[in-house]
């Protein structure tokens, strides 16, 4: 029952570990700081697993994070997928909470790796322009792309900093357009 249920519940989440794995891919480890920065704030249990016959529409936010950590990691974002990964387990929803005993058949280290691997090389062949560290480094500054990236950076680095350069770095873009 267990199994048949999980695999119903996969013809949902597949939909949306692409959706995340497409953004993590176009704009690199800016989408999981994102993820990570939305979870903190809505989330009430990032474990989240309705057993049967409950279906969930959307995975939970644990394992999302998990998929875009082997996105990134595929991607060549090692050791921004570390980082991400450090700050998702020092989190008090991550440390006050665990996930129930069949969750680890609902989200599998390998068939999620798996999938990482066919979406990245899907996107790939269809000609997307992906992200890898060395694109994001050779990316003009005024790139949407390398901005995110960026903005992520120096909010995690310096949060009170962070709001000075986010006026500054708006304002630039303002007199673009």
């Amino acid at each position: 029952m267990l199994v048949r249920h999980l695999h119903s519940q996969w013809k949902s989440w597949i939909n949306e570990f692409f959706s995340d794995l497409f953004a993590c891919y176009t704009l690199g480890p800016a989408y999981a700081w994102a993820h990570l920065h939305l979870t903190t704030k809505k989330s009430d249990d990032i474990y989240k697993f309705e057993k049967p016959p409950i279906p969930q529409s959307h995975p939970s936010d644990d394992s999302r994070m998990k998929i875009l950590v082997i996105g990134l990691e595929e991607a060549g974002f090692s050791n921004e997928a570390k980082e991400i990964l450090s700050v998702w387990k020092s989190m008090p929803f991550a440390t006050s909470s665990r996930p129930i005993y069949e969750y680890q058949y609902a989200y599998p280290n390998l068939l999620m790796q798996e999938i990482a691997k066919l979406i990245r090389k899907g996107i790939e062949k269809s000609e997307i322009s992906t992200l890898t560290p060395e694109r994001l480094d050779s990316l003009d500054t005024k790139s949407i792309r390398k901005m995110l990236n960026e903005a992520w950076n120096r909010f995690w680095l310096d949060s009170k900093a962070f709001r000075e350069w986010e006026t500054k770095t708006l304002e630039s873009i303002k007199s673009i357009t």
